[in-house]
């Protein structure tokens, strides 16, 4: 049998080695969100922003791109800036 098959990101291995998302071939993937992300801790204490982090404010800023432009789609625009 193959192993790949059986193969998990388990929850002791995702808090104990801080991993959020694993890539177990090229069709096995698993994520698994660690609690306790916040931007205020990231950008405080230069903490690096978790997988599950980074992929919320993502997809918040394309629905806010998506929302903003709907409105007006000749006259407004989005310009991504940090800071």
């Amino acid at each position: 049998a193959d192993y790949l098959q059986h193969i998990t990101l388990s929850k002791q291995m995702s808090e104990k080695h801080q991993v959020e998302v694993a890539y177990f071939g090229p069709d096995i993937r698993f994520e698994r969100c660690l609690p306790g992300a916040n931007w205020f801790a990231v950008a405080q204490k230069g903490l690096v922003a978790p997988w599950c982090f980074r992929r919320d404010v993502q997809r918040t800023f394309q629905a806010l791109h998506a929302w903003w432009t709907s409105l007006d789609p000749r006259g407004h625009f989005v310009v991504p800036e940090e800071g």
